[in-house]
């Protein structure tokens, strides 16, 4: 901030940066979409015709596009008007005026050559997201037979930890039998045989 402004070129300084600030403001808010959407239009005929706009479709455009300047100057005065600003606003007509005659056949094609690029990468992606997709539909294979294959082998653990279980009781009788036996070979060794 230039301390040395009297009041005059201050206010003058902050008119302008109101108005600039402003502008930016209600351009973004009023008129994004629409050209947004003219833009669309244009790229949706190019599309339908092969990348190249008729004389007639490139004039109606233009014709758009200048409706959409001349919004934009009426609501930049608007503005001006609002906070006092002064400035000249034929140097910005002038300006909107040469970027409408700029909009020609070749910055168009130029234009529809990108779209065709960008098309053409989306497409690869989607093919590379195909091939993904098919890769990894593969590995849910293997892990589903893997899955079975593990759930298997559980089944095979349960039904040999079964068989341990009955091999331990029947052992823990045989022993309970053999100390039975012994007993009664105690028992019995003073018995004689006649």
């Amino acid at each position: 901030m230039d301390m040395d402004k009297d009041a005059k070129s201050f206010s003058e300084d902050f008119s302008e940066y109101m108005q600039r600030a402003l502008l930016n403001f209600s351009m973004g808010e009023l008129f994004d979409d629409e050209l947004r959407e003219w833009y669309n239009g244009i790229a949706k005929l190019m599309k339908e015709n092969g990348g190249k706009l008729t004389k007639q479709q490139l004039e109606d455009a233009r014709k758009e596009y200048d409706a959409m300047v001349q919004d934009a100057i009426n609501e930049r005065d608007k503005i001006a008007e609002i906070t006092g600003y002064t400035g000249s606003s034929s140097s910005s007509q002038e300006a909107s005026k040469k970027v409408s005659a700029s909009v020609t056949q070749d910055s168009i094609d130029e234009v529809s050559g990108r779209f065709t690029a960008l098309q053409i990468a989306g497409e690869e992606i989607k093919n590379q997201m195909i091939a993904v997709v098919v890769g990894v539909n593969s590995l849910i294979g293997i892990s589903s037979a893997g899955n079975e294959t593990l759930s298997n082998i559980l089944n095979q653990h349960v039904i040999t930890n079964s068989y341990l279980e009955d091999i331990t009781k029947y052992t823990k009788l045989l022993n309970d039998i053999r100390a039975d036996i012994s007993e009664v070979k105690v028992n019995t060794k003073g018995l004689s045989t006649r």
